[in-house]
């Protein structure tokens, strides 16, 4: 048995990934996902669906939805995580809300009793960034500390023991992270200078120190600089680079690091044949990427259709997901995936067992599907926004538009119209550049800019 089923049913994981948009523009963070999905709509209210047995839906019951449905009492929700039966929210006044089962503390609010409606994660505020995956939380502090609650046989809290905490702890010796990912067993933090440092359950060498040993507080992942986004996933880990490639490291049993073998890696190798990539997500046992073009593609484990390929053949080397286009954000679950496009619609595919797939019934795809009666999402800018600061104006605009940004010089600015089309594109080398958008046609727009940290968008209205 590969280390990632062992792991799997070691903890009887149920998993979810998660779409996350703020009020003015839509944002997506992938958190690895088994039998929920969740969203936060343009008003900032929350909807999931999926398995309930614990009261992950959050709305006061414990019945299973196929359907979405809306969580009960969640305002001004900035993002959404969530991990083994609990769920995360971070509201836009930096506090973090969480609801479902609450093993060995996993809801972070000083107990251990399961909650059907969100409760408040207590003695922890001023949050910019969540992330879980199985039993465990993080959470990045606006000061650029961790900090970490739940279970921890393992070291995943990364505070140098193994004893699970209901309340939240600092994960020690990590300082100065602008990137937080959790894992299964493990976890993983971006520094800001572009290091990755990992800890907790390293059995298949998904912490990339080129050891198996666990480690009870962070260690430097091998040979990684110039980082800019990571993805802590079942066994295995992601991380993009700068100049657009994806370096995986950990198990590899169904070809979910994508170097074109199924050998496990205790440090990062490249993924094969894969670049100009934008955004990564890694799950239970397969991994999921976008490409500058705004394909996705798809490597690993096949057993339920997760790879989107129209077929059940594990790849241990990248292939585009079917019939998808104009892709702007992705989420990868433990046995599932999730694309949203850049006009508003959300698809999904794989294992659907409790209707985590949002499509109505049970039955699992191997090809992308539409999720019908959401919410308004508006758009999904890059994960990096937070880590650039760009403005753009006059916004509304008549003709001549100027972008500006703090820092990294803009590559590449792209105008992208509502339906994923980019209908203007610059090849820039500046921090600050006049666009003519006046041939534009009125209505709204989206400016997406490239630069050696991230890509980030904004929204743009053409008079």
């Amino acid at each position: 048995m590969d280390s990632y089923l062992f792991e799997f049913k070691l903890v009887k994981l149920l998993l979810f990934w998660c779409l996350l948009p703020s009020i003015a523009n839509a944002q997506v963070i992938a958190a690895g996902g088994y039998n929920n999905t969740i969203i936060v709509c343009s008003d900032s209210l929350v909807q999931d669906w999926g398995n309930n047995i614990y009261g992950q839906l959050g709305n006061g019951s414990t019945i299973t939805s196929t359907i979405p449905i809306q969580i009960v009492g969640l305002n001004g929700v900035k993002s959404v995580s969530g991990g083994n039966y609990h769920l995360l929210a971070l509201l836009n006044n930096g506090n973090i809300w969480s609801w479902g089962r609450n093993f060995g503390g996993a809801l972070g609010n000083g107990n251990n009793v399961d909650s059907d409606v969100p409760v408040l994660v207590t003695g922890i505020a001023g949050i910019k960034k969540i992330s879980s995956f199985g039993g465990h939380s993080l959470a990045l502090k606006n000061d650029s500390t961790v900090w970490a609650w739940g279970t921890n046989p393992f070291g995943e809290l990364g505070n140098g023991t193994t004893v699970s905490s209901s309340n939240a702890i600092e994960v020690i010796n990590l300082t100065k992270v602008i990137e937080i990912s959790g894992g299964l067993l493990h976890s993983l933090a971006l520094c800001d200078d572009r290091t990755v440092k990992a800890w907790g359950f390293n059995a298949s060498g998904q912490l990339g120190d080129n050891t198996t040993t666990n480690r009870y507080s962070p260690v430097s992942v091998n040979g990684l600089a110039g980082i800019t986004a990571i993805s802590a996933g079942g066994s295995h880990s992601l991380a993009l680079r700068g100049d657009g490639t994806i370096w995986a490291w950990g198990s590899n049993s169904g070809g979910q690091l994508g170097d074109g073998t199924n050998t496990t890696s205790l440090i990062p190798v490249q993924v094969y044949n894969l670049t100009n990539i934008t955004k990564i997500s890694a799950g239970g046992g397969h991994s999921l990427a976008i490409k500058s073009d705004s394909t996705v593609w798809a490597w690993g484990n096949n057993q339920y259709g997760e790879l989107g390929t129209g077929n059940l053949t594990s790849s241990n080397h990248p292939l585009q997901v079917v019939g998808l286009t104009s892709v702007i954000a992705i989420a990868c679950g433990s046995a599932h995936s999730v694309a949203l496009k850049a006009d508003g619609t959300l698809w999904t595919w794989g294992y659907n067992i409790d209707g985590q797939l949002g499509v109505g019934d049970t039955l699992n795809r191997m090809l992308p599907t539409q999720v019908n009666s959401l919410c308004t999402i508006l758009f999904v800018p890059s994960k990096d926004k937070e880590e650039m600061s760009v403005l753009i104006y006059p916004n509304p605009v008549t003709s001549i538009l100027t972008v500006s940004t703090e820092g990294e010089k803009i590559k590449e600015l792209s105008v992208i119209n509502v339906i994923g089309e980019v209908v203007l594109k610059e090849t820039l080398a500046e921090n600050t550049a006049t666009i003519d958008v006046s041939s534009l046609a009125k209505g709204m727009y989206f400016v997406q800019m490239q630069t050696d940290v991230g890509i980030s968008s904004k929204k743009l209205i053409k008079e």
